[in-house]
């Protein structure tokens, strides 16, 4: 009933755990795959990530949002080498990677496929607190980047961009190097005040909105670039519930990623949104397969 494919690889449900720091080590992504996650996703990497200044707090959260400005890794790529086997033996691992610098993802990529090969990839193109530190990812280094992760491995590879970062006529050109959209990373970026210390509520200032308050939005894009390609699109943006991955689902969207939910309250998320979803889908008569791309729009 949950099962799905993604990219010709079987999921036990279109619940993924996003990229975040829950998953700078393994354990939280074995923990989510027995929770009923289909799938999770690591941490972006990135070779030189470690040892940079760290912002803290590292990110702000209300009952309707998150703003995420955690920007260094704790964990150092080389860490998943030996660790990737651990967590494939519970379920798909995507490899999250910085479409930043092309030559980390030809390095990174290499040696995992050389060692412990995980069922995806996937390319980050920026989010909306990391383009405004460091500045947007260009367009060309994230062609180099798909194209280098492209050329090692054969491995499904996705392309994951912002609803504000990246336009979709600049994806589609990317088509040829990847093979689904991850719409979309955090939308702004976006700022609180502390209104008793009269400082920003995340020390870098600003940080990357997710939660319920973008869902909207990043529904309105993914159906727009539905009407574009054929790709399979995995939607991200404010899913906490069973009804809000049964929305992507309708829109056409093969698999979600959950994070934001996972991060307030903890990775058993997964087994409420499962068990929910079951039931939902049971009462309607319907499956995740059945129900994918029924909107009625007209």
């Amino acid at each position: 009933m949950l099962e799905t494919t993604l990219c010709g690889k079987s999921l036990k449900s279109p619940l993924i755990l996003g990229s975040g720091t829950l998953g700078e080590r393994k354990q939280a992504l074995i923990k989510s795959l027995g929770y009923g996650a289909g799938a999770v996703v690591s941490r972006t990497l990135r070779v030189d990530n470690t040892g940079r200044e760290v912002f803290r707090p590292s990110s702000y959260i209300e009952e309707g949002y998150m703003l995420n400005a955690d920007n260094t890794n704790i964990t150092p790529w080389t860490y998943w080498i030996d660790e990737i086997g651990d967590v494939e033996r519970s379920g798909p691992l995507v490899m999250s990677l910085s479409a930043r610098n092309p030559d980390d993802c030809d390095m990174i990529v290499l040696e995992f496929e050389a060692h412990n090969k995980p069922s995806f990839y996937e390319v980050n193109f920026s989010c909306s607190h990391s383009a405004r530190l460091y500045g947007r990812i260009s367009y060309r280094d994230a062609e180099r980047s798909l194209k280098n992760v492209r050329r090692h491995t054969s491995s499904p590879v996705f392309l994951k961009f912002s609803i504000d970062d990246l336009r979709p006529d600049e994806a589609r050109d990317l088509e040829p190097y990847f093979d689904a959209y991850v719409v979309s990373n955090t939308i702004g970026p976006g700022m609180k005040i502390d209104v008793n210390s009269r400082r920003p509520a995340v020390g870098s200032l600003f940080g990357g909105l997710s939660g319920a308050a973008i869902k909207p939005l990043v529904l309105a894009k993914i159906y727009e670039l539905r009407q574009h390609t054929d790709k399979p699109i995995i939607g991200v943006g404010g899913i906490e519930t069973p009804e809000d991955v049964m929305e992507y689902i309708i829109l056409g969207c093969e698999a979600v990623q959950i994070y934001t939910a996972a991060h307030r309250r903890g990775v058993r998320v997964f087994d409420e949104i499962y068990k929910g979803l079951k039931t939902e889908l049971e009462k309607r008569g319907e499956t995740v397969d059945s129900l994918r791309g029924t909107l009625r729009d007209s």
